[in-house]
C-alpha cells in the first residue's frame, strides 16, 4: 500500500538556549529549551537539501513537492535547486511547490501520496523553514529553522496511508504577510488565534474519523504542528485526543515553531518512537485558515530515531551571535 519507505531530518548547528534567551531577555519563552538557528550561509533551500540528502535509497523519483514558507526568491522556480542536488530532474520528474503557510507540509505530502498512487513511482516530500522577519519579539523568538524529508513509495515500509480529509475556512488576520511586505503580522488575540486552530482541525479531523468508523482513543499519537503547548493542548483536547497522544510527538521544545516544517518533523517524531501497527493521525495547520488531517499505521521499519540523530551535538550561541546570524543588528 501507498504510504512512507523512509524519513530524515537535518537542523542548523547553531542553538540559542533558553538560559541565554532568560539571561538576556529577562524571561524565558514557555516549554522552548533550546531552537536551532540557521547560519548566514543557511536558507530553507540549503536546509531542504540537507533533509533530502539523509534518505538512503536509489529509488527513481518520478516527482518530487517542496514546502516552505522562507523560499529565497518570492518568484521563480525554486524546486529545480533540491532536484539538481538529489540528481534528480528533466521532463519526467513532477514537480509542486507550496508556500502560503504552515500548512504547505502536508498539503505537498498529500500531493505526493496522490501522485505516487496514480503513477506507480517514488516520490518525495521536503518541507523546510528559517527564521521568518518580524516586529514581534515573542514571535521571533519562537521561530527555528530546520527541515525534514519523507519519501512516499507503493511499498510503505515505515508507515502505510490510510486516508484523508481536509478543511477550509476565512479567518483574516492570523499570521500573516501582505503583498510587498516582508515581516509576519498578526492581530494577537490570543483567543481569536486559538478558536480558528480548534474549527479548522475539528474540521479536518471530525470527518476522517467518521469515515473511517474510529474514534480518538483508536490512535495512538496525533500529531499537530510545532506550536506552543498551550495551542497545542487545546487543539488535541478540541478534537477528543488527550496531551498523552500529542505530547510525546511534539518537537518544539526543541526546534522552536518550524513552520511549513513543523507538523511533518513531529511525524518524524512519531515514526521514530511508533511500534507496528501504531496509528498516527497527522493534522497540518496553516492560519487563515485551513487544515489537512491523515491517517496512517506505522509500520515494521519506524523507529530509526532520526530527529534525534539530527537534533544531536548542537553548539549554543550566545544573543548577539543570534541576532547577527538573525540580521536583527
Amino acid at each position: 500500500m501507498v504510504g512512507l519507505a523512509a524519513y530524515g531530518c537535518y537542523f542548523p548547528a547553531a542553538r540559542l538556549t533558553a538560559a541565554e534567551t532568560e539571561r538576556v531577555w529577562g524571561s524565558p519563552i514557555a516549554d522552548l529549551d533550546s531552537k536551532p538557528v540557521a547560519a548566514a550561509d543557511e536558507d530553507a533551500l540549503t536546509l531542504a537539501a540537507a533533509a533530502a540528502a539523509t534518505i538512503d535509497g536509489d529509488a527513481a523519483l518520478g516527482s518530487m513537492s517542496l514546502a516552505s514558507t522562507t523560499l529565497p526568491y518570492r518568484r521563480r522556480v525554486q524546486i529545480g535547486v533540491l532536484a539538481r542536488a538529489l540528481r534528480s530532474g528533466g521532463d519526467s520528474l513532477f514537480t509542486t511547490e507550496h508556500t502560503t503557510s504552515a500548512r504547505a507540509g502536508t498539503e505537498a505530502l498529500a500531493v505526493q501520496l496522490l501522485a505516487v498512487r496514480a503513477s506507480g513511482r517514488s516520490g518525495m516530500v521536503v518541507a523546510a523553514d528559517v527564521a521568518s522577519p518580524t516586529g514581534d519579539a515573542h514571535r521571533a523568538a519562537v521561530l527555528g529553522a530546520g527541515a525534514v524529508a519523507l519519501l512516499v513509495a507503493e511499498d510503505g515500509a515505515v508507515a502505510t496511508f490510510e486516508a484523508s480529509a481536509h478543511h477550509v475556512a476565512e479567518d483574516p488576520g492570523l499570521d500573516f504577510v501582505p503583498a510587498g511586505e516582508s515581516a509576519l503580522q498578526d492581530v494577537q488575540v490570543s483567543g481569536y488565534t486559538q478558536e480558528a486552530l480548534g474549527a479548522a482541525v475539528r474540521g479536518a479531523v471530525e470527518p476522517l474519523l467518521h469515515r473511517l468508523g474510529r474514534t480518538p482513543s483508536d490512535y495512538r499519537f496525533l500529531v499537530l504542528g510545532t506550536m506552543p503547548g498551550r495551542l497545542l493542548d487545546a487543539a488535541a483536547r478540541g478534537c477528543g485526543f488527550t496531551r498523552e497522544q500529542s505530547r510525546p510527538v511534539w518537537a518544539f521544545p526543541s526546534t522552536g515553531d518550524l513552520g511549513a516544517a513543523g507538523a511533518l518533523t513531529n511525524l518524524a517524531l512519531a515514526l521514530d518512537t511508533a511500534e507496528p501497527g501504531d496509528r498516527i493521525l497527522l493534522v497540518g495547520y496553516g492560519a487563515g485558515s485551513g487544515a489537512d488531517a491523515l491517517s496512517f499505521t506505522a509500520g515494521e521499519s519506524a523507529g530509526r530515531g532520526a530527529v534525534a540523530r539530527a537534533l544531536a551535538g548542537g553548539r549554543p550561541v550566545d544573543a548577539l551571535t543570534y541576532l547577527r546570524m538573525t540580521g536583527r543588528i
